[in-house]
């Protein structure tokens, strides 16, 4: 028996079907959004799977049946009818170049524009919404069907544009024309997909395509990309008992390190846990459990973002925000929140009917080891020491150490922030100790919702657990009684491990720690 393939960076479904690659059954879920919508937006972070799912519903609405046997659309169409595709991959880097972009655009539209033997003169090359028209018009003239269109990754020239405001706006011009069309031509038009990363919402994008229903956040739509724990036990049953057996490790404790590295996204009010499957794929082709997805793409322009709005890694757990947050235009930045959901570095974690709002966090610890090893880059001044001082302090305490040799240690790393930098208060300290910590797989938490409030710090040890409160131009005794009169030792009592609490100060003239008390 042929061995089974894991289809890293494969996104034709044809290829993978015919290639004995591993596929999760998708397919009723498909054909029930092809069955009940006909002109939908759906968003999900990148390495979601976006692609491969427009790759399938191609296939299926150009009736390659053969393709689909032994899946579960097999059982619901019986008409297969054959319709013609436009299919649109918008990704492909433009960076403040709009040479770059027309010519990607040229090049995509020449490709269809082959198919039904379309000639476009040299100065109506950049008139690209007339030219989808009349790709369109042709198709459905030419076939007597009427047309399927699926841009995928509809948003990528303006993501790439997103901190060069000017190129933005002219770029946002030049696809509005392009997707415009869309609607005009509805009549001759079976179904139509976007998916994207973000949605650019009210006086832009979307302002033309109205009549575009988004099912990014519909229940019934929550598991089209990404894999439910049920599809992951299921269909990668084999793969998981290679990767217990290569790290010595149980079933259930290879299920339980995917689950915790892995796993986390939620999408809708119903909170099914959805895998990251670039990742998952990776874990299980591999044999390693290594931070996948973050790797594959710097968030340089998140991290910007992050400084920019005042948005410290500490604080990205807990958040409370309505729907319409999400809906704000993205060509008009002022809340990095947004962009963090849509991009995958936080996820909805927890839903209140009552208020109609949603709770944020990050979703597992890939992201959340990848988010604090980069920020930790960011954040730190030059010259600040190096983060082999927290990672030896860190495993000195791990073997036995004192907590005082600890803390001395903490003091010695601040000290070396150069002077005049502004460090702002207590959140700069508390950012860098934790995704200091947090990038080399320290076991910490910041803003741990208790109560009574956060606890700004917990560094949980194999034999000890650590509350750290931080004061900036305080005193350590303010920071300890606040620990102390807030109760947050409570929150940790089903864990058998004794708790040091600890509250510390930084001081403005010295620029690190000046004093701290232990209990």
């Amino acid at each position: 028996m042929t061995e089974r393939l894991y289809p890293l960076g494969i996104q034709s479904f044809e290829n993978i079907i015919k290639g004995n690659y591993y596929y999760a059954d998708k397919t009723e879920q498909l054909y029930q959004l092809a069955s009940k919508n006909s002109f939908v937006f759906f968003s999900r972070p990148r390495r979601f799977g976006k692609s491969l799912m427009v790759n399938t519903l191609k296939a299926y609405f150009e009736g390659k049946k053969e393709l689909f046997k032994g899946l579960k659309i097999e059982k619901l169409e019986n008409d297969w009818i054959k319709y013609p595709v436009i299919h649109l991959d918008m990704s492909g880097s433009c960076e403040n170049n709009l040479d770059l972009l027309h010519i990607n655009l040229n090049f995509k539209l020449k490709s269809q524009e082959e198919v039904y033997g379309i000639e476009v003169a040299e100065i109506d090359r950049k008139g690209y919404g007339a030219r989808l028209s009349n790709i369109i018009k042709t198709a459905n003239s030419t076939t007597g069907q009427q047309v399927v269109i699926l841009i995928d990754e509809y948003d990528a020239p303006m993501q790439d544009n997103l901190t060069h405001p000017e190129a933005l706006q002219n770029v946002r011009t030049i696809m509005l024309d392009l997707y415009g069309v869309i609607k005009e031509h509805s009549s001759m038009i079976k179904f139509a997909m976007l998916t994207g990363i973000t949605k650019f919402s009210q006086m832009s994008i979307f302002s033309k395509l109205n009549n575009m229903t988004d099912i990014s956040m519909l229940p019934a739509y929550e598991t089209l990309c990404g894999f439910t724990q049920e599809e992951m036990e299921s269909y990668f049953s084999e793969g998981i008992d290679n990767l217990a057996k290569g790290n010595g490790e149980t079933r259930e404790q290879a299920i339980a390190h995917i689950k915790q590295m892995y796993d986390g996204y939620h999408f809708t009010r119903l909170m099914t846990d959805i895998y990251n499957p670039y990742s998952l794929i990776q874990v299980l082709s591999s044999g390693e459990y290594n931070n996948f997805w973050f790797s594959s793409g710097t968030p340089t322009m998140l991290i910007k973002m992050m400084q920019k709005y005042d948005m410290p890694i500490t604080e990205l757990d807990c958040i409370e925000t309505q729907v319409s947050r999400f809906e704000k235009p993205m060509e008009k930045i002022d809340d990095v929140v947004p962009l963090l959901y849509q991009s995958g570095y936080l996820t909805l974690k927890k839903y209140s009917p009552l208020r109609k709002s949603f709770t944020l966090g990050i979703p597992n610890e890939e992201v959340r080891e990848g988010l604090a090893s980069s920020l930790y880059e960011y954040y730190k001044p030059s010259g600040l020491g190096n983060r082999d001082t927290l990672l030896t302090a860190y495993y000195d305490l791990v073997e036995g150490g004192n907590i005082e040799d600890f803390m001395f240690a903490i003091r010695r790393f601040y000290s070396t922030i150069p002077y005049g930098l502004d460090n702002k208060n207590e959140k700069h300290y508390q950012a860098l100790f934790y995704a200091g910590m947090k990038s080399f797989g320290a076991q910490v938490e910041a803003e741990k919702c208790t109560a009574n409030g956060r606890i700004d710090v917990v560094l949980y040890m194999p034999k000890d657990i650590y509350i750290l409160e931080f004061k900036y131009q305080k005193t350590a005794e303010d920071a300890l009684d606040q620990i102390i009169r807030k109760d947050y030792k409570a929150m940790l009592a089903d864990d058998p491990r004794p708790v040091t609490q600890i509250g510390l100060n930084v001081s403005a003239d010295l620029r690190t720690i000046d004093s701290w008390e232990i209990i």
